[in-house]
């Protein structure tokens, strides 16, 4: 019976931290996709970069949508350079993290 509650209560305390990182991260998509479109490109990647203090070019900023894009080698689907979604986004940061 104590052994349940625990269980319990871990799962509602991991439950509330996805909840809490979640939207975390859409917080962050949210304020990097500066047109609302659902999509952040490498133009409101490099402001975000540029606004941060980091110096950086249109290349590496193409090269860091590239790496968000890149999937797991399991993917069929190649890379691609285009605008990073919120999926896109949140797959990288939940899969990629410690």
């Amino acid at each position: 019976m104590m052994r349940n509650k625990a269980q319990e209560a871990k799962k509602s305390r991991d439950l509330y931290n996805e909840s809490q990182e979640l939207e975390s991260l859409l917080r962050v998509f949210e304020r990097l996709d500066k047109n609302g479109d659902k999509r952040v490109d490498a133009d409101e990647l490099y402001d975000c970069v540029k606004f941060l203090g980091y110096k950086s070019n249109k290349k590496e900023i193409q090269d860091m949508i590239w790496e968000v894009r890149a999937r797991p080698s399991a993917s069929p689907s190649p890379p691609r350079r285009e605008p990073v979604s919120l999926c896109d986004f949140s797959f990288r940061a939940v899969f990629t993290a410690d």
